[in-house]
């Protein structure tokens, strides 16, 4: 339940964020939250595909796990650096 209260938490601020913040159009910044909206949903199709047809259930989960882990490792790693270097 946490997990869906924080994707939508994000998706909303996520336009609110790319307006004020980044100075992005409104057009453009809801764009970008409606692509990644769609990318979530089609992902989670994706990934039950494969996990039934090629991979099984563990395996589509260690795989996408790292592959997560990897991706947050590295989005906090640069904003550490970031944070070190201002």
């Amino acid at each position: 339940m946490a997990e869906r209260m924080a994707y939508f938490g994000l998706s909303v601020n996520m336009v609110a964020f790319m307006f004020y913040v980044m100075h992005r159009p409104f057009e453009s910044s809801s764009n970008a939250v409606n692509n990644f909206l769609g990318i979530s949903q089609a992902s989670s199709v994706l990934g039950g595909f494969l996990a039934d047809a090629y991979l099984g259930r563990y395996w589509t989960i260690a795989i996408f796990t790292t592959m997560y882990l990897v991706v947050s490792s590295t989005v906090l790693f640069s904003v550490f650096c970031l944070f070190i270097y201002l």
